[in-house]
């Protein structure tokens, strides 16, 4: 079993590891020789790839609970540089203290706050074993980032919200500092969890109501065409049309005939929901979603042949616009090949009035 020693360190004493794996993905990145780990050109291009709004949201926790050490940096001494380590687990956490102690410098954050103070002295635990540290640095990502520590599902995630929210009395943007998430997500989880909830205390859905089906109002929720049609209650976070909302309900559960034959639910994935976008404005795709004769493909077909029109015509108004607006000189520098392309498109254009007509003739 590996040693691991238990240090404490400023945020000074720590590298990011510009080689994190987490970098191959970018296509600028480069891997750096060892020996210039601690050159600050080096820990800035490092620390830019981290800065994203996720690590906006982990700096914003860190502030508002503090640095808690359950989950404990890794570190292995840094031969290059006196004193310094580099970071093997935990790159983004040391990033955010970063930034936090940049916020400090530029006069954004106060020196008296408390988390200034644990950024200062932060509990690492060290790779003991030198030569052993290559086998345990690859033993720790396989179980860190493809096993993986399970992370909270979404249910589970909503339902931490909503007790902040009404066992605890916190707002939205305390909640989004506390949990590392904006305050748009607070409240977007926040109405999906109410409205499953709501779904548990109908009479006659209440059964379909588990966790499972959250993936599928947080998406409904999330979409103002959903919220509108349903007549969400902002106030009261509930949906308020009843009628519309069993018919949601119903496109989400399995039905039964009147000859007790059950089929499986229109809607069985998020993807599907935000299909709604354009189904319920339309009025024959939303008959079409709510005919027990017609699948729900039918209904997007439909939505989709109307989005499908306006996008060409919208197209072709572009070519027809660029061709109006072409001069001389342009026309007069037209090669051969390219005076082909523009006779293509008046055969196309032909071919498509040549269908129009029969269409309309039929």
């Amino acid at each position: 079993m590996e040693e691991l020693n238990e240090l404490e360190l400023s945020i000074d004493q720590l590298l990011l590891d510009p080689n994190n794996w987490r970098y191959e993905d970018d296509e600028n990145y480069q891997a750096v020789a060892a020996d210039r780990y601690h050159d600050q050109r080096v820990q800035a291009a490092a620390f830019d790839r981290l800065k994203d709004e996720a690590l906006i949201a982990l700096k914003k926790s860190i502030r508002t609970n503090g640095f808690l050490p359950v989950d404990r940096i890794i570190v292995q001494s840094y031969p290059h540089a006196e004193d310094t380590y580099v970071v093997v687990e935990g790159n983004r956490r040391v990033a955010a203290m970063r930034w936090l102690k940049e916020d400090v410098a530029s006069g954004a954050l106060e020196e008296d706050e408390p988390v200034v103070t644990d950024i200062e002295c932060i509990p690492v635990l060290e790779i003991a074993d030198e030569e052993d540290a290559p086998r345990f640095r690859a033993k720790l990502m396989g179980i860190r980032h493809v096993s993986g520590i399970r992370e909270w599902g979404g249910y589970q995630r909503a339902k931490l919200v909503a007790a902040l929210r009404d066992e605890h009395g916190l707002e939205a943007g305390e909640i989004a500092d506390q949990l590392g998430m904006s305050a748009t997500e607070v409240n977007r989880r926040y109405r999906a969890y109410n409205s499953l909830q709501q779904m548990s205390e109908h009479e006659d859905y209440a059964e379909f109501a588990s966790p499972d089906m959250y993936p599928l109002f947080h998406e409904a929720v999330s979409l103002p065409v959903v919220r509108e049609w349903v007549g969400w209650d902002e106030e009261n976070w509930c949906f308020e049309d009843t009628e519309r909302l069993e018919q949601l309900y119903g496109l989400f559960t399995p039905q039964e005939d009147d000859n007790r034959v059950t089929t499986d639910p229109k809607i069985t994935k998020f993807s599907e929901v935000r299909e709604l976008r354009s189904i319920l404005p339309n009025v024959e795709a939303r008959r079409l979603l709510f005919d027990d004769g017609r699948t729900f493909f039918d209904a997007v077909r439909v939505a989709k042949r109307e989005e499908i029109s306006e996008e060409l015509m919208t197209e072709v108004a572009s070519v027809t616009q660029t061709i109006r607006n072409a001069g001389i000189v342009q026309l007069k520098g037209l090669e051969e090949g390219q005076v082909d392309i523009i006779r293509d498109l008046v055969s196309a254009a032909e071919e498509l009035l040549d269908v129009l007509a029969k269409l309309g003739s039929a």
